[in-house]
């Protein structure tokens, strides 16, 4: 699916042909290139960028309003995409300092330039291919391959810990009068105990706080021949590395028969049992975050009158079929509830709570 939530967005869709089920962007009303800005990051360039004939075409508008224009180099006789900034929820100097780092490790679309000033960055265009089998080894090594560089690459530069987004998102629900995305009130009082169990446990975590991406989903990672590349680090921090995993796995892959291998493909030999528990336990928290994040970003300030919101395999059934409009505020709302109700119903399931009793009591011990 392209899916949400991320939500957080900022290159989107660097494709050649723009994925129509990728809800990070708006294919419609982009809007028309500041050619002057563009122009001017090229002419900062060192390495001899140009534009031939000072024309982008437009590919698309990220949620966060960062739009997208390819645009041919004479120089480097390619294409390239230039994503020029027009609002952002995040910090931009942690930004820019995270794709130089993703751009030189390799496991981004090479970065030829990238001007905080301006707010322009300019990458190589990846002429984007699905894979055509999305359950096996080959698939899952070149999903996890650029997951397992990042994680052990060098430091990106914000530093928030999980809980702390939370934090900081559930602060912006209030602060706009939205409500939590469930219909179900002892919902919220779950997700209230695990987060802080999860705070009180952080320790358990300590060795796995790694550059974590934040935002894995169909809509940013990019596919040819040879490799995946991860982009869209506007919300990338020192983090907990297995969030990434479990976005990956429940975007992509949403089959509990598949664990065993995807883990093994990210770790390269069988995972143990602490490593399967917290992969389980972030399964459920990272549907928890995006149905957060999504009732942020859609801005509804009032749960539906229909209370039949689809189940999230449901849902994700007609996300893929694109059949989902996530430019409708109404729509993202109701995504929102469908995936915080999944992650609720995840940490409910045996091997959820079995994963919980595991990793909080051997901390106890």
């Amino acid at each position: 699916m392209g899916r949400i939530l991320s939500f957080f967005f900022i290159f989107s869709t660097i494709i050649a042909k723009p994925i129509h089920a990728d809800p990070h962007t708006i294919k419609s009303n982009v809007e028309a290139p500041d050619h002057a800005k563009i122009l001017q990051a090229i002419h900062s360039s060192k390495i001899g960028l140009d534009a031939a004939a000072n024309h982008f075409e437009p590919l698309a508008r990220s949620v966060a309003g960062s739009c997208l224009y390819k645009f041919y180099s004479n120089y480097l006789q390619k294409n390239l995409v230039a994503r020029v900034q027009k609002g952002s929820f995040a910090d931009t100097s942690a930004l820019y300092h995270d794709v130089m780092i993703a751009s030189q490790e390799g496991y981004s679309p090479k970065v030829y330039l990238a001007n905080d000033n301006l707010g322009v960055i300019i990458l190589e265009e990846i002429a984007h291919q699905w894979p055509k089998e999305r359950y096996s080894l080959s698939f899952f090594r070149k999903i996890t391959q650029p997951l397992r560089q990042m994680h052990q690459g060098h430091s990106f530069q914000r530093k928030k810990l999980f809980y702390e987004w939370l934090d900081d998102v559930e602060e912006k629900l209030k602060t706009k009068n939205i409500p939590i995305p469930t219909f179900q009130t002892d919902y919220f009082k779950q997700y209230e105990t695990i987060k802080l169990a999860l705070k009180s446990n952080i320790s358990i975590f300590e060795k796995d706080i790694m550059p974590t991406h934040h935002d894995i989903n169909p809509g940013n990672i990019l596919f040819d021949q040879k490799q995946a590349y991860l982009i869209d680090f506007e919300t990338a921090s020192q983090d907990i590395f297995y969030l990434d995993l479990a976005e990956a796995f429940n975007f992509f892959i949403y089959d509990d028969t598949k664990i065993q291998s995807f883990l093994t493909s990210y770790f390269m030999k069988e995972p143990n049992e602490e490593q399967i528990s917290k992969f389980t336990l972030f399964k459920a928290l990272a549907f928890l975050k995006n149905g957060l994040w999504l009732a942020h970003i859609s801005g509804v300030n009032k749960l539906p009158d229909d209370k039949n919101i689809l189940e999230y395999p449901l849902f994700e059934a007609r996300i893929r079929k694109g059949l989902v409009d996530f430019s409708n505020p109404q729509e993202l709302q109701n995504l929102a509830i469908s995936e915080f109700d999944e992650g609720i119903r995840l940490l409910n399931e045996p091997q959820c709570k079995k994963a919980i009793a595991f990793l909080f009591s051997a901390q106890k011990a």
